[in-house]
Parts: C-alpha cells; sequence; structure tokens
C-alpha cells in the first residue's frame, strides 16, 4: 500500500509514520517545509504540501497514492490572536481538506482518513457522554471548522469510488505532548502549586498510541468504510488524577491545592482565563463501542499501561 501523510512531521506524524513503516510500500510525508527527519527509511519521502500548494503539483503528488491519512490542520489555540479565528480554520481545516478530497477522488485514491477532533460535538458533556448518535454541535472555530470539514469530506466522496474515514479523537497525551497540555505539564515539573484539588470531573482521552493503533487500523480494515468513529482510552479520569499520573512520570509530586470551584471560575474570568479553567474542571466523556464493535478493536493501552510506555519511551 502506498501511503500519503499530511502532517507527518506533527506530533501525531512523528508517532505514526515508524508504525506504518511495516504496513506500507511506501510514505509520502507531507508537510508545509517539505523536510523532515524522523524516521529515516528509504520507504519514505518527504514533500512540500500546503493550502497554498497548486492542484497541479498536488496531483502530481497523489499518482500512485492508495490510502491519504489527512493529520495537517490548524490546531486549536487556547489565546488566538487572529483576527477572525473562524475563517483562518476554515481555510485550512475545511477548505484545503475539501481540495484535497476532490483531487484525491480525480487521482482515484481508494481511502480518505481524516483526523477530525472531538471537539466537533462540543466542548463538555454533562448527563451522557457523547456518541456516534448524536448531532455535532461545535462551539468554538475550531471545533466548527473540523465539523465543516467532515462534511465536506464525505460530499466529495458521495457516489465516488473513494471512501471516507473520520476519526475524532479527544486530548491526546504522550511522550513530550504539546499544545495546552505542555503548558500544564511545565506546572507540574516545576513543582508549582496548582488550584485543582477539589475538582472531580471526568474525561476522555486518548494516548498517542491508541490514537496510531486505531488510525493503522483504519487504513485496511473493510467495515471502516464510510464511516465515523470516536476514540479514547476508554477508562475516563479526573484532571488531578492526570496531573498526578505526569508528576509521577516526572519524578515529582504534584501540588495541588483544594481551591473551590466558585473561586477558580471568579478568578479565572478576572485574568481572562476562563476558557482554560472550563477545560480544566468541566467533564467530557466518549462512548466508543460503535468503533469497537464495528472494527472489533480496543485500545491497546488502559491508561497505566500507556504512561509506563511514556516512562519507557523517555529513558531511550
Amino acid at each position: 500500500m502506498h501511503i500519503l501523510v499530511t502532517g507527518a512531521s506533527g506530533y501525531v506524524g512523528q508517532h505514526l509514520l515508524p508504525l506504518l513503516l511495516p504496513k506500507a510500500e511506501h510514505i509520502y510525508a507531507c508537510n508545509t517545509s517539505g523536510s523532515g527527519n524522523l524516521p529515516n527509511s528509504s520507504k519514505i519521502t518527504w514533500h512540500q504540501l500546503a493550502d497554498q500548494t497548486s492542484d497541479q503539483s498536488i496531483s502530481a503528488l497523489l499518482n500512485n497514492v492508495d490510502c491519504i491519512i489527512h493529520l495537517a490542520g490548524r490546531a486549536h489555540q487556547m489565546q488566538d490572536t487572529s483576527s477572525n479565528p473562524l475563517a483562518d480554520f476554515r481555510r485550512v481545516n475545511c477548505h484545503f481538506t475539501q481540495r484535497l478530497a476532490q483531487l484525491a477522488v480525480k487521482a482515484q485514491v481508494k481511502r480518505f482518513i481524516y483526523i477530525s477532533s472531538i471537539k466537533a460535538m462540543g466542548e463538555q458533556t454533562h448527563d451522557q457522554p457523547f456518541s456516534i448518535a448524536m448531532q455535532p454541535v461545535p462551539t468554538d472555530p475550531y471545533g466548527q471548522s473540523k465539523w465543516e470539514a467532515e462534511q465536506a469530506l464525505s460530499k466529495a466522496c458521495h457516489d465516488k469510488i473513494m471512501d471516507w474515514v473520520i476519526i475524532r479523537p479527544p486530548l491526546i497525551y504522550g511522550p513530550a505532548a504539546k499544545g495546552n497540555l505542555a503548558t500544564l505539564m511545565k506546572v507540574v515539573y516545576k513543582g508549582l502549586p496548582l488550584p485543582l484539588g477539589r475538582i472531580n470531573n471526568q474525561r476522555d482521552m486518548v494516548s498517542i498510541y491508541n490514537l496510531c493503533d486505531l488510525i493503522i487500523t483504519c487504513s485496511h480494515h473493510p467495515k471502516a468504510s464510510k464511516q465515523t468513529f470516536l476514540v479514547s482510552d476508554n477508562q475516563a479520569i479526573s484532571t488531578p488524577a492526570l496531573i498526578n499520573y505526569y508528576a509521577e512520570l516526572s519524578g515529582t509530586t504534584a501540588r495541588l491545592v483544594p481551591i473551590p470551584l466558585w473561586l477558580l471560575v471568579a478568578g479565572a474570568k478576572v485574568l481572562g482565563r476562563s476558557g482554560m479553567i472550563e477545560r480544566l474542571t468541566s467533564s467530557l466523556t466518549i462512548d466508543i463501542q460503535h468503533t469497537q464493535h464495528t472494527l472489533d478493536w480496543q485500545p491497546p493501552y488502559t491508561v497505566d499501561a500507556a504512561f509506563l510506555k511514556m516512562k519507557q519511551d523517555l529513558s531511550c
């Protein structure tokens, strides 16, 4: 199988490429700079691909490709400085995905796997977990762009030979995780106090190991065709529990201060950090039964096993 991976030098791509090597005849690894250093293999060639890349160049790249794994996109940002975040998210996450899919159809690519986000469904859950039966109701520009990209992909593939697969991951954690999680972990590693000791939420996350395993499964599984899959470790944990996991990983002790939630919310509002506190204190749970039953798939790693593997990987 010839596989094209966009965003190949990103966090997921760096972990996915080595695992794809035994499965692929050749991997076309794409990112905006067109160069990469991981992993080193004759089966991988690096290419430049961005939303500004011409149709002609993309079409040439897609020649002989069997499967696209579309990881590239504009990531969610806590402090977005864009004057029009929705337009910027749509340009990269939605419009480029749609154009890539349309060109892939013409190139007779067999399967297009799109890595969306659980944020396409919303920001938090209350009485019941997100399930595949629920209608997405995104609440921010990032989630909106991901949901629109999903719809654009399925429309581009309608009545066409190429099939599609959509995966909606929640927060992804693993060695040297990036984004908002990395910021939180820096505080943990420094031994600084965190006012989250009284938080009793439940959040589903997914380790990079489980996510990569599902992506690879979807690259060849016949029942993945034209399906949307929710993914998680299938083991929701609280924010304090996550912090304790990372503290143990770094050999430190988490300093969790028991501050009442109402005081946290009030302080965050004054400091302009309401969004951050909401994500740290709210719940987000996911029902992955559809994924499990359709693909006969189980997350290979529990949370404990994932953190143990992280510790082993970081010590290498």
